[in-house]
């Protein structure tokens, strides 16, 4: 820790010197002259070149930008799936979280409404494939009242 502040307090230090020095160093160098037409040229060829800069910066934060939310999202479906599996290893060692889901499950009317619907099917089809034509349906709807 401490020598990243010190690395920081030299760099800071080293560049305000260069920052103060420059221009004391460079004033010894004769300056170039430019007429006033190739001045508007100039100008005009600066200003073109910084918006290409611009233009490829935003081009590549653009590009940055879906790529990380690619790896994201790819991310993301893997923790889902590893949860999931998690949950599913979970239910298989502990029986009372198990239960527990269920009857929150089951609270609601619609997904109580659905498993009827199952279990009158599949009573249906023991019945059909168990049953010969003697056979009555007093165990399927004592079964059926049970559930009820």
């Amino acid at each position: 820790m401490l020598k990243k502040i010190t690395y920081t307090i030299i760099s800071l230090i080293a560049g305000f010197v260069g920052g103060a020095l420059c221009p004391w160093i460079f004033c010894w160098f004769e300056g170039a002259t430019i007429e006033s037409q190739d001045a508007v040229s100039i100008a005009n060829t600066y200003i073109v070149f910084t918006t290409i800069i611009f233009v490829a910066a935003t081009v590549i934060l653009t590009v940055m930008g879906f790529v990380f939310t690619h790896q994201f999202s790819n991310s993301k479906k893997m923790q889902v799936v590893e949860l999931f599996d998690q949950i599913k290893e979970d239910f298989k060692a502990n029986g009372n979280r198990s239960i527990d889901l269920i009857n929150e499950i089951m609270k609601n009317p619609d997904v109580v409404r659905h498993v009827g619907i199952k279990i009158e099917e599949r009573i249906k089809t023991e019945n059909t494939d168990s049953c010969s034509t003697e056979c009555d349906d007093e165990n399927a709807k004592n079964l059926k009242s049970s559930l009820s």
